[in-house]
């Protein structure tokens, strides 16, 4: 596929500088300023010394994008580096006109923090910086110590923080090489480097070997990354504590390999390519000194294997799902009990009720424990409800064999803190052995077959600060008896996809009086059920997606000064209706806009010009009737 480059006519302000400096004295420029003047000359001479791979331009038509906004998608990696090494110049055209911003996921260095670093000057000045000028990577490594490519190569230059997102960038023949990525990671005191999803290997690591404050390592998704790579990474960074190897081609070798790195604290090896896991490998994961987090997700590890990392005393959290385990996998614990692990995930194993039992007796020092898409039934449910007092968090969504017996001694647990039961077709009954329980902070119960019935007992409950009941039969009649008048702790409210909510319920909680999150999308609201609750003035957190509001039901919002992150996707909010949200509402910090179709690239205009919210997601189609999504992360700048 070709690579383009979209490169909109920056027309306003360039006009504007041009004829300031007609009128300025000549004076001798450097080559640098001479490549931005014949940039501010004609952006096709710009596009022709930093054409794409492909020797071909691609110039979008000219009501594609807005004035003012310097934007590039599907770039070849060479353009990259030239765009990335411009940004480094001493560039007076970009630190008068724009705000320019290099996006390194989420890593944004804007063109004060370049005139900083670089010694520039936001005036017209033949003088030479003082300071050494670095490229951009090194630049961004200087400033935060911290380098990450984003798997799905979205790099911009951006103008005001934000992105213009056409569709999926990634493309096979993008992903960086070993050639490419030597002129791209920096070497002097980096201290995290993420290059997941590329074609890396023994070069890259050999460019690398210099960079002796690298803490954490992700490489992720690299198949050229093997058992000899590890070796390397062990020779060159003992002093690594956080290493991601994530399918990659590493096998049992290569993690024997692992030993030698002596303070490495957390492992991430799901999903391995080739080999599977042997006991040795597992044996020399079971014998790290210091590895005290081990994520290996989908390895086909043995039971006998997993037997010998569950009674390791050393690690705290240990991720073991989707690895076809069996309650056989406990029976070395009932010799070796481990009270130390903290966290334990076991999603989608065949774990039964015995494997649960031994849970709950030997391993009394848990805290949080995943069980979801087991076999696990009412019997080993109570067994880790009655028998274990240290469990905070317990996760058994999604277990078909569950009824609302599991729930039958919820009452008697005085640990549990969060239960997260949902898909599974529970019913009323759960919810009433759930709502006796007085100790537990957050239930979620999202498809579980509830109506009224249970939800009224739930709703009674005042200890709960989060409760969601998505996807279940709930109706005004139920969210009514939600206590309004006596202290509550609610703070969190899901009911999503909850058709039955009307106007009702929207007076109702709006008079709430700790409630601050609250999620009613796809609800089938409309206008005058949204004012109800745009008046209250506790809460911080809206979802109102997905409903049939307009810009009338706006109007009680323009007054909320309390509300901070809000949710209007797929609703029917115009240009004038977005506008007015950013002019009123200064205190917003996250808006989402998406798939409102009357919406066009005024109210984006609008954003720029005057809004101070910090995460900005909206969509809008052209006048060739294309679809642009807006994606802004970091505040505008004015």
């Amino acid at each position: 596929m070709p690579t383009n480059t979209v490169l909109n006519k920056l027309t306003g302000k360039r006009k504007r500088y041009e004829e300031q400096t007609q009128h300025s004295q000549v004076q001798t420029c450097s080559p640098e300023q001479s490549a931005h003047k014949r940039l501010r000359t004609d952006e096709r001479s710009f596009c022709s010394v930093v054409h794409n791979s492909d020797k071909k331009e691609s110039h979008a038509p000219t009501d594609l994008l807005p004035h003012d906004c310097l934007c590039f998608r599907r770039l070849s990696y060479d353009l990259i580096l030239h765009i990335l090494d411009f940004v480094s110049f001493k560039c007076n055209y970009f630190a008068m006109n724009f705000d320019t911003v290099v996006d390194v996921h989420h890593q944004y260095l804007n063109s004060a923090s370049i005139q900083q670093q670089l010694g520039t000057d936001p005036t017209l000045s033949s003088q030479p910086s003082p300071q050494k000028k670095r490229n951009a990577s090194e630049l961004i490594s200087h400033i935060y110590g911290y380098f990450r490519l984003d798997p799905f190569r979205k790099i911009f230059l951006l103008y005001r923080n934000m992105t213009l997102s056409f569709g999926k960038q990634y493309e096979e023949d993008n992903r960086l090489t070993d050639t490419r990525m030597k002129m791209f990671i920096p070497r002097h005191s980096i201290k995290s480097i993420d290059v997941s999803a590329n074609n890396l290997g023994r070069e890259f690591l050999e460019h690398i070997s210099e960079a002796k404050s690298l803490v954490k390592l992700d490489l992720s998704a690299n198949l050229d990354v093997t058992c000899d790579s590890v070796r390397a990474v062990a020779s060159n960074h003992p002093q690594l504590q956080e290493l991601s190897l994530n399918a990659t081609s590493v096998g049992p070798k290569g993690i024997c390999d692992v030993k030698n790195l002596r303070q490495l604290r957390r492992l991430r090896m799901s999903m391995l390519i080739g080999e599977t896991l042997n006991q040795e490998s597992i044996q020399a994961l079971s014998s790290h000194p210091s590895l005290t987090h081990l994520q290996l997700y989908l390895n086909k590890i043995s039971d006998v294997g997993a037997s010998c990392l569950l009674s390791n005393a050393r690690l705290k959290k240990l991720y073991l799902g989707f690895n076809g385990l069996t309650d056989v996998a406990f029976n070395h614990i009932q010799h070796h009990p481990n009270m130390s692990l903290n966290v334990l995930d076991l999603t989608h194993n065949a774990i039964g009720d015995v494997g649960a039992k031994m849970i709950a007796r030997y391993m009394q020092g848990l805290g949080e424990l995943h069980l979801s898409s087991s076999l696990v039934t009412d019997v080993g449910v109570n067994d880790l409800i009655c028998l274990s007092d240290t469990i905070k968090f317990l996760d058994i969504h999604f277990s078909p064999a569950l009824t609302a017996e599991c729930l039958r001694n919820l009452s008697k647990n005085k640990t549990l803190q969060r239960l997260v039961v949902s898909k599974n077709l529970l019913g009323n009954q759960a919810a009433i052995y759930a709502s006796q329980n007085n100790t537990l902070e957050s239930l979620e119960m999202n498809e579980c077959g509830i109506d009224d019935h249970g939800a009224m007992h739930l709703f009674q409950n005042v200890n709960f600060r989060v409760l969601e009941l998505a996807k279940n039969m709930i109706t005004d009649k139920s969210v009514k008896h939600i206590p309004v008048k006596k202290i509550s702790s609610l703070q969190c409210l899901e009911l999503s996809e909850n058709i039955g909510i009307t106007f009702v319920s929207c007076r109702h909680l709006a008079k709430h009086p700790s409630l601050t999150v609250l999620n009613l999308q796809n609800t089938s609201l409309k206008n005058g059920n949204a004012k109800y609750l745009f008046c209250n003035r506790n809460f911080t957190s809206l979802n109102l997606s997905g409903n049939q509001l307009t810009d009338k039901s706006l109007s009680t919002l323009l007054d909320n000064t309390t509300l901070v992150h809000l949710n209007l996707e797929s609703n029917q909010i115009s240009d004038e209706g977005a506008c007015s949200i950013y002019t009123k509402n200064r205190q917003l910090r996250s808006l989402n806009l998406t798939d409102n179709d009357k919406l066009t690239w005024k109210s984006v205009k609008c954003a720029i010009a005057t809004s101070s919210i910090i995460s900005l997601t909206c969509s809008f189609r052209n006048a060739h009737g294309k679809k642009l999504c807006v994606e802004q992360c970091g505040r505008f700048i004015h």
